[in-house]
């Protein structure tokens, strides 16, 4: 999604979740700054685009939500691959 579509969805979960409730963004790609050469490649082949950074993420999701929590995995595949999970509580 470019950044305008992801603001829109981060604004309607914000919207539909009452108190308390979370809006999990699950195993998304993520640059991070000691990707490697392979990694960024296998990046770049899976979604292209509209890979980003963690600050780049939260930015996304910080106009709704004042908690949020990032983690960046680098165990989820057996290649080389960076990947982001936010969980955002209302």
């Amino acid at each position: 999604l470019d950044d305008n579509d992801a603001k829109a969805i981060s604004h309607l979960a914000f919207q539909v979740l009452k108190p308390g409730g979370r809006f999990v963004m699950l195993m998304d790609g993520c640059y991070v700054p000691e990707i490697t050469l392979i990694e960024k490649f296998f990046l770049f082949l899976d979604r292209g685009a509209y890979i980003r950074t963690e600050q780049c993420y939260r930015n996304l999701i910080t106009d709704n939500f004042s908690q949020v929590n990032i983690t960046v995995r680098h165990d989820m595949f057996w290649i080389p691959y960076s990947t982001i999970v936010v969980e955002c509580v209302k």
